[in-house]
C-alpha cells in the first residue's frame, strides 16, 4: 500500500469504530489530535465527541440542534446494530 504496512494503515466500517481506535488505542495522556473529516457528515463531531477530556464540552462542538442529534443517534444506532449482526 504505497509503502505503508497493514499495522499503519487501518480500516473502519463506521465512525464509532475508528473513534474508538483512536481514544483505546493511539491517545496517551497529555496528546493533542488535529482531526480533519468531511464537513458534509457528522464523523468530525462524532468523533470529538469521544475523544473530549471535559465531557460537558460538547455543548461547545457545532451542530448540535435536534436535526443533527437525531442524525448522530442514527449513526450510533447503526454502529451498535452491526456489533449484534
Amino acid at each position: 500500500m504505497h509503502g505503508y504496512s497493514d499495522s499503519t494503515v487501518h480500516h473502519f466500517e463506521n465512525t464509532y469504530q475508528a473513534g474508538l481506535f483512536i481514544k483505546e488505542r493511539l491517545l496517551k495522556a497529555g496528546d493533542v489530535v488535529l482531526l480533519k473529516a468531511s464537513q458534509n457528515t457528522l464523523f468530525f463531531e462524532i468523533i470529538v465527541e469521544m475523544l473530549l477530556a471535559d465531557k460537558s464540552d460538547v455543548e461547545k462542538l457545532c451542530r448540535r440542534e435536534p436535526i443533527w442529534e437525531r442524525k448522530r443517534q442514527l449513526i450510533k444506532k447503526n454502529f451498535y446494530d452491526s456489533l449484534s449482526t
